[in-house]
């Protein structure tokens, strides 16, 4: 009995060692909710709250703010009801002395509403598409401005996917609301829309480039599923041929799909702290290590 007493109290004190020695992250963002107002089909306004996970540094700032906004469920590759967190770039984030939040879009996770992002290859549902997600964001930006922390005259924008190209599409639609925008692998729909009808991203890149003089960081990747290399360049050309201001990096193969090149944070790190630079808003000096 003594001896496995003994061994209970010596793996006590191995694991306090290790706690105490080797910290654990522990950081997993704040849930909170963000009310707004949509139209009802019986007139008036119905009121909703979008759901969202917020990382905060220590200190009472004001802080400047990334907005991270989630792509599409694939359609089907990912649960609508899944809320995605992106702990990685609150963990990347804060120690920049910026506050993350990452909103759910109406009906995603366990936000209100209806998820009403269609994939049909039209205009229409397109353009509906987008006008529902930047109204999402309309209530976020009112949101963050009732925070005392936040700096709102310091937003970013960022996105993966149909979040990337929500960030360059809302800030031409908003200037005034968004300070940059990092867009990773942005898109509304896949390049398989071509053959039917000219490809929406080209016409949005082309149309927020022109309405805007936001500075932008694109990221992308050659072995993107949902589009060519040859896209992904017109992509960039359009948005800055139009008047855009725009750094473009556009990364040879990573991992086995280039659409998640969200995750390879050795890939892309050193050129998003030299745009956060460029645009002074990144001045600390120390930086966190590429994972």
């Amino acid at each position: 009995m003594n001896r496995f007493r003994y061994c209970g109290i010596s793996l006590l004190a191995i694991f306090l060692f290790i706690t105490i020695a080797f910290p654990q992250e522990t950081q997993t963002g704040e849930q909170i909710w963000i009310p707004m107002k949509v139209s009802s089909f019986l007139g008036g306004k119905k009121d909703l709250k979008l759901e969202a996970t917020l990382y905060k540094p220590e200190g009472h700032g004001p802080f400047p703010l990334l907005i991270f906004n989630h792509g599409s469920t694939g359609p089907g590759k990912t649960p609508v009801k899944q809320t995605l967190r992106w702990e990685s770039f609150g963990k990347l984030f804060t120690p920049w002395e910026f506050v993350v939040l990452a909103p759910m879009r109406r009906g995603r996770g366990q936000s209100d509403g209806d998820y009403e992002e269609p994939y049909w290859c039209s205009d229409a549902e397109v353009d509906r598409g987008i006008k529902n997600a930047i109204q999402d964001l309309d209530a976020v930006f009112a949101y963050v401005k009732s925070l005392p922390y936040i700096d709102s005259s310091r937003i970013v924008l960022s996105g993966v996917s149909r979040g990337g190209i929500l960030s360059v599409v809302c800030a031409a639609e908003r200037p005034a609301s968004v300070k940059a925008v990092i867009n990773f692998v942005g898109g509304w729909m896949g390049e398989g829309c071509t053959k039917y009808m000219y490809d929406p991203n080209l016409r949005y890149f082309k149309r927020s480039g022109a309405k805007t003089t936001t500075p932008m960081l694109f990221l992308y990747a050659d072995n993107d599923s949902y589009y060519s290399k040859e896209a992904i360049k017109s992509y960039a050309r359009a948005f800055e041929k139009a008047g855009g201001k725009i750094t473009f990096r556009l990364y040879e193969s990573v991992g086995e799909d280039g659409h998640h090149l969200s995750r390879y944070r050795n890939v892309w790190l050193k050129d998003m702290e030299d745009f956060l630079e460029s645009v002074h808003l990144l001045s600390i000096e120390k930086k966190p290590k590429a994972e």
